[in-house]
């Protein structure tokens, strides 16, 4: 009965010329809501020839659309339908085509757009561009973009979110970087963002993958506050990869590693001993 309502609904708004860009604007959100991007997109393909021209604010809608449906060919397509018909595409726009370039694994065109709103006069990289590019970098394992964009975003004062926070450590904790990963750990604590069970998960996952085992114990073993279970498995990868004498834990912590420490509030701080 809704689809039915909102189909006819959207008829109506392309029987009447008369209807102006707000209207048009809300069938879009109501059709991006549904997961309806196809109709979505006919609907703009209408407003372009027939009126009224959608503006920026419209088309992001339908490049939404196309993102939440996980369709990021049709995404990267509306962005040139965009260019092609002088909409000029802003930062929300490219920060939605990231998002799902990156979700898609398509990291390659997720950094070739993240070089385009660099080079692009009149946009400002955001907390959200910063963490879709990261997650590129994370899927393609590409640590040296990854540092190019946190040099990138520290140049220019843009501040992390726990996500990009995250993905960055993802890329670098496997990495010949991996210190920059962990500074980045410190980093969190020292700007007051939240490290929560995706911080703890993405630490162990990490820095396992680089045979860090103990600095990745020693984040299991900060996260036992967060929540065990969820990342007991992790936990369990982390002890099968240590050595007997770690895993029994029989052996001290290597010297460029610091004890975990709890504050009264009960945040961990884990820092690099001199």
């Amino acid at each position: 009965v809704y689809l039915q309502h909102l189909t006819y609904s959207i008829r109506h708004f392309m029987a009447q010329l008369s209807k102006g860009l707000r209207e048009c604007s809300a069938a879009l959100n109501a059709l991006n809501r549904r997961g309806l991007w196809r109709e979505a997109f006919r609907l703009l393909a209408k407003m372009w020839k027939r009126g009224p021209r959608p503006d920026v604010g419209a088309c992001n809608i339908a490049i939404a659309a196309a993102e939440k449906a996980s369709q990021w060919e049709q995404a990267i397509a509306f962005m040139g339908a965009m260019q092609a018909q002088t909409v000029e595409p802003d930062i929300v726009s490219y920060n939605t085509l990231l998002a799902s370039l990156a979700s898609a694994s398509a990291w390659r065109l997720a950094l070739q757009s993240f070089d385009e709103v660099v080079a692009k006069q009149g946009l400002e990289v955001d907390t959200i561009t910063m963490a879709s590019s990261l997650e590129a970098c994370a899927v393609g394992g590409q640590w040296q973009s990854a540092l190019e964009i946190l040099r990138r975003g520290s140049s220019q004062q843009v501040p992390l979110n726990v996500f990009g926070y995250c993905e960055a450590i993802r890329t670098l904790g496997p990495s010949p970087a991996w210190e920059a990963a962990l500074d980045l750990c410190q980093q969190m604590a020292h700007n007051s963002v939240d490290r929560n069970l995706i911080f703890y998960n993405a630490t162990v996952e990490s820095f396992g993958k680089g045979s860090h085992w103990e600095l990745a114990l020693q984040f299991c073993e900060a996260a036992s506050n967060a929540n065990p279970n969820s990342l007991a498995a992790a936990a369990d990868s982390c002890y099968t990869a240590a050595p007997t004498s770690i895993a029994a834990g029989t052996a001290s912590s290597p010297p460029f590693i610091a004890a975990v420490d709890e504050d009264d509030d009960g945040d961990s701080r884990t820092t690099r001993s001199s």
